[in-house]
């Protein structure tokens, strides 16, 4: 009983707090107070059975001291080594020995047993919280410079690159918290596609006077010297209403000559609108993501060794990595033969091996709507990106096409959230679960056919009629709801006023300085280098960019998706009508584990002592002329020592008991 009593506290309390108790009474004292009961209760009928063994024992001609051997044992372990000795394991009172041995080890196996760790638990009187943009609509008008806030923002998440997009105040008293539900905050997306494929590259033979100096004449001899060098272009935009521009980016390598001290090593040109991808048929068009506010294309030297260029002869392509290797281009062996004289130095030379590659890229940003999971562990809070919505422009009545809106700091219903999550559900199209009418949601009035609105639908183009759905979803609560928070409020000018700051930052080039030299580092071989690391950057967030040369398309998207969450934090921490996912506190204390195994001892006692129990019974049972005498003392006085001394036919304890009264 003491043992399943055991059992059952700790089955109780496993995986729970520890319990607190008056007096401060703890788990492991109510557990070692029932594991002492088991002890004296299984010792108690150990020492019985080994007595009771005894007088079958002295059935045969035995000697005397094995009569101190019995009763020494059936009083505590020492007694019960003596035991052991004696019999030799070949008598069941051995099995008693060894039981009143190792019941020693029974508190501390049961105290082994019980394990505490710390866990934690939901407090009910206190809330964390996360806060979620709902609207951008910063106070500025046409003359305002971009927010200073915002700028710092950008600037944090360019140059900054340990940022991990986590940086978001959130509350949270005990620093551990968990936010059960996933949330969908007004935000900045990123996205870029690998224009390596697309670069149109050209070995151009040019032919330049060279000079060395004549020691016999004093003077300069002048005489002309071929070189190769190899131009390499990517395609700019061909857009006859010049609305979508970007320019055509063009570098060559090595430098022309000498006088060439400050080579450009990357280019970055800013786009307006999500490129027209036509231009680059070799390459996979990012995705758009939203509202788009600006872009680049960018070409550049690289030297990682990351890059790779199976896709050149046929291989696999690898988007993260891809770049183009000049030695690898068709024709190139034939057309950089040998090793020609470096621009910089004439006693140096430059062979094919030693053009750079090159890697080129094109990435937008967008206004959109990011969904995260977080929490927050030993004060630290890290959220997770799952996923990412398109934000679909809103029009009113009056103003069809949102850019016609007239300068104001009013913010407006101006961008569609979908999909969108509500209340831990996610409603993947949300313009088909609150049921609009698509024509009559999408405004047909701004010059499109039938045709043209399918498409516009199916690509999350707006603009939205405001007016026709929040008037449709106006009876129904459930769906008026999930409307309102799918739906950003904005103005005009903080696009404008954003995509213009982005617009002017993203154009940049880098270049390398003291070429005529070989380079500030002084390498030996200034031909090989001369896309030093010793560079020039017309902006700074261009250097983490660049790499010092190392760049590659992973290095690059990295850096636009921290710029991103960078720009989202500032959006969700400084939003007037921002809202707050609301999340659970988590205090810390004191939780029980069981290790069961440590009660396999115990069990095992218990076993013995019952298979001891009922071995005893049968062979009192079976032996003739067996009494059951056990740990009575008065069979010595009743029964004598010798055949024939017996007093009377007191055979039970019983009557011995009742004869000793009188």
């Amino acid at each position: 009983m003491a043992l399943i009593a055991i059992v059952i506290v700790l089955n109780h309390y496993n995986g729970k707090p520890s319990p607190s108790w008056p007096y401060e009474i703890t788990l492991n004292t109510l557990v070692s107070v029932f594991s002492t009961l088991l002890k004296a209760l299984m010792m108690m009928a150990v020492a019985e059975c080994i007595s009771q063994l005894k007088w079958i024992w002295f059935k045969d001609p035995r000697s005397l001291t094995d009569l101190t051997t019995f009763e020494n044992a059936s009083r505590g372990p020492w007694g019960s080594v003596q035991l052991l000795f004696t019999l030799k394991f070949h008598h069941i009172a051995a099995l008693g020995a060894i039981v009143t041995i190792v019941t020693i080890a029974v508190d501390p196996f049961v105290q082994q047993a019980i394990r505490f760790y710390s866990c934690s638990y939901v407090e009910t009187n206190s809330l964390a919280s996360i806060p979620i943009a709902h609207s951008y609509a910063p106070q500025q008008d046409l003359l305002s410079p971009l927010e200073v806030a915002m700028v710092g923002a950008i600037y944090e998440g360019l140059l900054n690159l340990s940022f991990n997009g986590s940086f978001v105040a959130s509350k949270c008293p005990t620093g551990n918290c968990t936010f059960p539900i996933k949330y969908t905050t007004f935000g900045v997306c990123s996205s870029c596609a690998n224009l390596a494929y697309d670069i149109q590259n050209e070995f151009v033979d040019v032919v330049y006077n060279d000079s060395q100096w004549n020691v016999n004449t004093s003077k300069f001899d002048y005489f002309p010297a071929p070189r190769v060098l190899l131009n390499s272009t990517l395609p700019g935009s061909d857009d006859p209403q010049n609305l979508n521009t970007w320019d055509e980016i063009s570098m060559y390598q090595p430098p022309f000559n000498e006088s060439i001290t400050m080579p450009p090593t990357m280019i970055l040109g800013p786009t307006n609108m999500l490129p027209n991808f036509t231009r680059f048929p070799q390459s996979t068009q990012y995705e758009d993501k939203g509202y788009f506010l600006a872009g680049f294309t960018s070409l550049s030297y690289t030297r990682s060794e990351s890059c790779t260029s199976d896709w050149m002869s046929g291989g696999d392509r690898r988007p993260e990595t891809d770049c183009v290797v000049p030695a690898r281009l068709p024709g190139a062996k034939e057309k950089v033969k040998g090793c020609q004289t470096s621009p910089m130095d004439n006693d140096k030379c430059v062979t094919l091996e030693d053009f750079d590659s090159m890697t080129a890229s094109a990435c937008g940003l967008s206004f959109c709507g990011r969904t995260y999971e977080g929490v927050v562990h030993e004060g630290v809070f890290n959220e997770t990106l799952i996923g990412e919505s398109k934000a679909t422009e809103i029009a009113n009545s009056g103003t069809p096409m949102r850019n016609n809106k007239p300068p104001s700091n009013e913010t407006f219903p101006t961008y569609m959230l979908s999909p969108c999550w509500y209340n831990n559900t996610e409603y993947q199209n949300v313009y088909e679960y609150l049921g609009f009418n698509m024509t009559a949601a999408l405004w047909d009035n701004i010059g499109m056919d039938t045709d043209e609105i399918s498409a516009a639908l199916a690509e999350g183009n707006g603009p939205l009629n405001y007016t026709y759905m929040s008037t449709f979803v106006a009876s129904d609560p459930h769906k008026k709801a999930i409307f309102d928070a799918c739906v950003i409020d904005s103005h005009y000018l903080a696009y404008v006023n954003l995509a213009s700051f982005l617009q002017k930052l993203l154009n940049g080039n880098v270049t390398g300085i003291y070429m005529a030299h070989g380079g500030s580092d002084g390498r030996p071989n200034p031909g090989k280098y001369w896309a030093t690391t010793a560079n020039q950057y017309s902006t700074e967030f261009l250097n983490p960019m660049y790499a010092s040369g190392l760049a590659t398309q992973a290095t690059t998207e990295a850096l636009f998706e921290r710029l991103a969450a960078s720009m989202t934090n500032h959006m969700r921490t400084s939003d007037v009508n921002s809202s707050t996912i609301t999340g659970e506190v988590n205090g810390v204390q004191t939780c029980v584990r069981v290790v069961w195994s440590w009660l396999a001892l115990p069990a095992a006692l218990v076993l013995s002592t019952i298979l001891l129990l009922v071995a005893t019974i049968w062979k009192t049972a079976s032996q003739a002329g067996a009494n059951v005498w056990k740990s009575s003392p008065l069979a010595y006085l009743f029964h004598g020592l010798m055949e024939g001394e017996s007093r009377g036919g007191l055979i039970t304890v019983e009557e011995m008991e009742g004869a000793a009264r009188r």
